[in-house]
């Protein structure tokens, strides 16, 4: 007899085949990538969502053009959102002739292909397609674990011009009439221009540079994900042009909005500035609600240092030039404004390097700022403390000259001046601030920060030594003891009775009953004792 759980087995295979189930493989994130990338969204709830910086890609340039309008480019696009890309751009075009958006660049023919040979359009896939794999993704990832903020730009163009010759379908049914109807998926994870305009002004240093509701609030009360801005308007305004409807302007951010796209490519001054981050020559205050990006569409590719740059400088990178949406990978290491290339190393792959650490206690749990941005270090290891004005959180403070010392000395009161506390950057913004104060000072790297992960192995926290893995429940021994004395002392007690009853064996019950039924049996052999055989 074949078990259940065979029977089971067989019955969902055959269900999906039945109706045709597939699965595309998720990639792997590395152990690191995830740490990486957890660690630096927990270090950023408390500032606001548009002063963060994310890697990028434009998806149309490297997964639309080389995959094609098609289910293979839509696994792609699930793939990136997997692996931790969160900025986004993508090109939509209106086509005069459905007056449809869609996200082939040429219009379909009579027969629902591209007719243009050079693309590969399928007519199924439409901008609701890609914005479904983006609300699929927030869906499975709505936990505190996995939720993270993304961001998308979108450049709307007018299709080409083509030989009017050429058959062209004015039925193909793909797409939709307007925007806010293209992107109804992501609506319900969608920060909208009505949101900002209703949001509590927030308490913090950034009230200056933003209105934008911070981390927390954005994912854990408001219960958003993504907000989406339209960086260039190419439209024209002909016969069959497309015009914004009230429902569009109430979804996305234009530049009519309150926030604004902003694109430095065409300033070279502030580019250059970013290259070169750790020079200290980089001081500007972000203009307030802002989206900052930085694109090599049409330009010189991106290296990895300049990605990591421009992350440290505010901006969010979107990868252009690249031959694959596999050649991504190359930018992971450097995709964070916080951590160094590499870092954070994993607390099963230390091991002691550190130049100048002779001695034997050693710690490699404790976080230090070195010039490519955050690393692990050796808590004993002897640097200077970042310390944080308590009342302007823009002003910072390197403890004296000639007082290095420990990590587990910087909550000390006398590391700081009055008025400050030992602290770490939360924003790309503030380690700018920090950086200058660094160059005034003539203070070398590395310093300690606030972060550590002392109390759970990769889960860094802020707070100093004693601080709780907010994912995983610390037990100290004392706690241990008192979890198991309980059951500790009632196994023991029955453990007890157990031997009482093997070694000890005192039951005058059982004894009674044997000797009665003893004497029974003697008493009725005296009385039936019979001699010979009986007739």
């Amino acid at each position: 007899m074949i078990p259940c759980h065979w029977w089971l087995f067989w019955m969902a295979t055959a269900w999906a085949y039945t109706f045709n189930i597939t699965y595309a493989p998720w990639p792997e994130v590395s152990d690191r990538q995830d740490v990486a990338l957890r660690s630096e969204r927990d270090l950023t709830r408390p500032v606001p969502i548009n002063l963060l910086s994310h890697i990028g890609i434009n998806l149309t340039s490297v997964v639309f053009a080389k995959s094609g309008v098609s289910s293979q480019s839509m696994t792609e696009v699930s793939n990136l959102l997997t692996t931790g890309v969160q900025a986004y751009t993508v090109n939509l075009y209106w086509n005069e002739f459905s007056e449809k958006w869609q996200l082939c660049p040429v219009p379909y023919d009579v027969g629902g292909g591209a007719i243009d040979s050079s693309w590969d359009c399928s007519v199924d896939i439409t901008v609701n397609d890609l914005l479904m794999e983006f609300s699929n993704y927030c869906s499975r990832t709505n936990t505190e674990w996995d939720s993270t903020v993304l961001r998308m730009t979108v450049r709307l163009y007018d299709l080409p011009k083509r030989n009017t010759s050429l058959p062209v379908a004015t039925d193909v049914a793909v797409g939709n009439n307007s925007l806010a109807a293209s992107f109804a998926p992501m609506k319900q994870w969608m920060y909208t221009p009505h949101d900002l305009d209703n949001v509590t002004a927030n308490a913090s240093h950034y009230v200056n540079v933003s209105t934008f509701p911070t981390f927390d609030t954005f994912v854990l009360t408001d219960l958003k994900r993504m907000i989406v801005s339209v960086d260039q308007d190419h439209v024209s305004n002909m016969t069959h042009g497309y015009n914004f409807t009230d429902a569009d302007k109430q979804l996305l951010f234009t530049s009519s909005s309150t926030a604004s796209t902003i694109i430095y490519n065409a300033n070279p001054e502030l580019s250059e500035q970013c290259r070169d981050i750790n020079n200290g020559s980089l001081s500007f205050t972000p203009v307030k609600d802002a989206l900052y990006y930085i694109t090599d569409y049409g330009m010189t590719p991106f290296t990895q240092e300049e990605v990591n740059n421009y992350l440290r400088c505010g901006f969010s990178p979107l990868i252009s030039n690249i031959t694959s949406v596999s050649a991504m990978e190359q930018f992971y290491p450097f995709g964070f404004w916080s951590w160094s290339a590499g870092q954070p190393v994993l607390s099963g792959e230390r091991f002691s390097t550190d130049q100048g650490n002779n001695d034997p206690i050693e710690a490699y749990n404790c976080v230090a700022l070195y010039e490519g941005g955050y690393a692990v270090s050796d808590c004993y290891n002897q640097y200077y403390y970042a310390c944080q004005s308590r009342i302007d959180g823009r002003r910072w403070h390197v403890s004296p000259k000639d007082d290095k010392r420990s990590y587990f000395d910087g909550y000390k009161d006398d590391v700081c001046p009055n008025g400050y506390e030992f602290s770490i950057p939360r924003s790309p913004w503030d380690l700018q601030n920090l950086n200058q104060v660094l160059l005034q000072q003539q203070i070398d790297f590395p310093i300690w920060v606030d972060m550590n992960e002392i109390t759970v192995p990769d889960c860094f926290v802020t707070g100093g030594p004693y601080a709780q893995c907010p994912y995983k429940r610390v037990f100290t021994r004392k706690q241990l003891v008192k979890s198991i004395a309980p059951s500790f002392v009632v196994s023991a007690f029955l453990l007890l009775l157990v031997i009482l009853e093997k070694f000890v064996r005192l039951n005058p019950i059982q004894t009674n009953r044997k000797a009665y039924w003893r004497r029974v049996i003697n008493e009725f052999n005296e009385n039936h004792d019979y001699e010979g055989v009986p007739s």
